[in-house]
């Protein structure tokens, strides 16, 4: 919950059977209308030419407030530094902008690779641990610095990035599991100590994966390229999928802004043309035929 809506829940409390005018109430307060609305703690009531919101139940806006601010509306708002303390203060996880921590894997078939830490030099055997066991997994906080240096390939989906060494050919492979999130996972890659890097982003050939390798090309900018099989237009034709377009509308739209780079151009254009998008887990099968193409 915002500093906006615990105002808005104190007003609401003190107005009570009185109202506050709707034109008092913020555009970030609606969602939380509609909560009030549907749980029958408050109306709509007629006022002049206008509405009021007045509060029906106020057993009900209380189990509410109770629910959303576990500490009350009247004490200080502690700063949300982590989802722990969301929770104390929010009842909501979700409410904090990025966790303590955050946990990826890697991967890399290439002996000897090693990912450091900067503060001693210490070393995760991130190849031996592949041999051994599939792969690596880090902790990214505020508590210790990784750095490495080569080629890395940031993998969207699981099975691509598990079974990465059929497709790239790369120093170390990290699993995104989607979205990279800003705070954590994309802040280490544009940070100093993996200056020495070069990305090469894998995912979906769908706007969202498009939108993905432009924020990663925004981090580090003139080391990012994407992996483009040569003969993608022929496979999307072919193996393309059009709800990957219909259910990104507003992805592509913001995409087609950056047709500037050739790699989002090329994309466009292939979209355009076979009206369909394509899961990067194709490309793992041998029978496509395909090489690395950058």
């Amino acid at each position: 919950m915002s500093q906006a809506e615990r105002g808005f829940l104190k007003e609401l409390r003190r107005a009570g059977s009185l109202g506050v005018p709707r034109s008092r109430i913020s555009r970030g307060c609606h969602a939380l209308v509609e909560q009030l609305l549907t749980c029958n703690a408050v109306r709509w009531r007629p006022s002049g030419r206008g509405r009021v919101l007045q509060v029906t139940d106020e057993g009900a806006l209380e189990a509410l407030i109770n629910q959303r601010f576990p500490l009350g509306l009247d004490g200080p708002l502690e700063p949300v530094y982590d989802r722990a303390s969301a929770v104390w203060g929010t009842g909501d996880a979700k409410r904090a902008a990025r966790g303590a921590c955050e946990g990826i894997f890697m991967r890399s078939t290439r002996p000897g690779v090693v990912v450091r830490a900067a503060e001693d030099g210490s070393t995760v055997p991130v190849a031996d641990l592949t041999r051994l066991a599939g792969g690596a997994a880090l902790l990214l906080d505020d508590e210790r610095t990784w750095q490495f240096a080569g080629t890395v390939a940031v993998v969207e989906n699981a099975e691509a990035f598990w079974r990465h060494h059929r497709v790239l050919n790369v120093d170390l492979a990290i699993y995104t599991a989607g979205r990279m999130s800003s705070r954590r996972l994309l802040a280490w890659l544009s940070s100093n100590v993996m200056s020495d890097c070069s990305y090469l982003h894998w995912g979906d050939y769908d706007p969202v994966g498009a939108a993905e390798y432009l924020r990663l090309c925004e981090a580090c900018p003139g080391r990012v390229q994407m992996h483009l099989p040569n003969n993608l237009d022929a496979l999307v034709a072919r193996y393309g999928k059009r709800e990957l377009l219909v259910d990104q509308l507003d992805t592509l739209r913001h995409v087609r802004h950056f047709t500037a780079d050739a790699v989002i151009a090329q994309l466009v254009d292939i979209w355009d043309r076979r009206q369909r998008g394509l899961e990067q887990e194709l490309l793992l099968r041998s029978e496509a035929g395909l090489r690395q193409g950058c």
